[in-house]
């Protein structure tokens, strides 16, 4: 199995390509295949995708990683926008990180790698990719886990005073380019502080070498704008391809779906044991929801890794 270490090593490929006229995305990702012996084994598991969050990178999963590298096979990459993956500058639709394109991403890596069919375990902004990723291309994703998210349009919809206050920077990061990007760049380590280490998270702290690898990464003028980007996409073009899902009657289609949640983290102050029948409303009757609330904040990856490798390794088994 591997160290954490081997997520920053040569293990990393960087997957490219079109992306529209002349603009070219590339995808950063580390793969991890079965080792020889459990060749037999593997015939009978799906590969799975693991999507990170905001604002960290693919090295979230490095626990997750060590405890099944070697047995499963893993592809893990860094979403547009984050970590080495390409930076693209968002317009005035913001469509460029609109889940839609990042979905749309993560199957082209996927169908790139040969691999039309696989399990979905994500976080955060990632799992908001995956839910569009389902509802976009049917048949992709056989089990999806999804990891401390509502449904986008459902928590717009649900926002009260006390989500306002805990994730002000949903709503300050929208504001229009540059003047969001000017106040993060200039406060820096302050803005970094504000947001990951506050009661909405649950007040968990990074180990150091993972912080340092998350702020070296984040803090950039591409960085700060792409993420902005991500947020102003969330507020805008991602709900109204949401709206229009919802009146189309367009819902989740899996083998199944699994919700963890942390409860110290925001999904359990707005939805709390309801949580599990809001995303049940959005999947179709042959597509069972199962779930659970963990002695966590908001970065259950990294809070909880060998309770979230057993969950998954018994939800894909």
């Amino acid at each position: 199995m591997p160290s954490s270490s081997k997520m920053t090593s040569g293990n990393f490929r960087t997957s490219s390509y079109v992306l529209g006229e002349g603009n070219t995305i590339k995808i950063h990702y580390y793969r991890s295949q079965p080792s020889k012996s459990e060749e037999t084994e593997q015939v009978r598991r799906m590969p799975i995708l693991l999507l990170h969050g905001y604002p960290q990178t693919s090295f979230m999963w490095k626990e997750v990683v060590r405890e099944m590298s070697g047995q499963y096979d893993l592809v893990v990459p860094d979403l547009r926008g984050y970590g080495r993956s390409s930076k693209p500058k968002g317009s005035e639709t913001h469509v460029e990180y609109s889940k839609r394109e990042m979905a749309n991403d993560m199957v082209n890596l996927m169908n790139g790698l040969g691999l039309e069919c696989f399990d979905v375990v994500a976080h955060d902004r990632g799992a908001r990719v995956a839910h569009r990723l389902i509802l976009d291309h049917p048949g992709s994703v056989r089990r999806a886990m999804l990891i401390d998210i509502a449904p986008t349009l459902t928590t717009f919809e649900s926002m009260d005073q006390d989500f306002i206050i805990c994730s002000w920077h949903w709503f300050f990061q929208i504001m229009p380019s540059p003047l969001s990007e000017n106040i993060i760049k200039n406060a820096g380590d302050a803005y970094w502080e504000a947001v990951t280490h506050n009661a909405k998270a649950g007040n968990f702290q990074f180990d150091e070498g993972a912080e340092r690898m998350y702020k070296t990464a984040y803090l950039t003028e591409d960085s700060i704008h792409a993420t902005c980007e991500d947020y102003r996409a969330a507020a805008s073009i991602d709900l109204e391809h949401d709206r229009l899902s919802r009146q189309a009657g367009q819902k989740i289609e899996v083998q199944a779906l699994r919700i963890i949640w942390g409860g110290r983290g925001q999904v359990e102050k707005t939805f709390g044991e309801k949580t599990i029948q809001v995303w049940q409303d959005c999947c179709d009757e042959k597509t069972p929801v199962s779930g659970e609330k963990y002695d966590a904040g908001h970065y259950i990856p990294e809070e909880k890794p060998e309770q979230l490798v057993k969950d998954i390794i018994n939800f894909v088994s």
